[in-house]
């Protein structure tokens, strides 16, 4: 697999949690990767890990055209895409 970092993006968000103010730092980053031995994407982790994580899963630029996304999401592949 030929991995490499196609742009990354931070912001920091208000939140509420558990009924009190937070600043949540969110973190996006989009990957371009090339599968070089056929089935070795299928090897990613797709369940939750009880910290950070509730898994991951592979999508084509076809895929996530139709996808509801939030919007920072749209920011991300917008500015990937152009």
């Amino acid at each position: 697999m030929k991995l490499s970092i196609s742009t990354s993006q931070s912001a920091v968000l208000q939140w509420e949690i558990q009924g009190e103010p937070e600043e949540v730092h969110h973190i996006g980053i989009l990957y371009h990767v090339i599968s070089l031995q056929g089935n070795h994407l299928q090897h990613i982790k797709r369940v939750a890990d009880g910290h950070d994580s509730l898994g991951a899963e592979w999508f084509t630029s076809d895929q996530i055209k139709d996808m509801e996304l939030t919007p920072f999401a749209k920011y991300m592949i917008d500015l990937c895409s152009s």
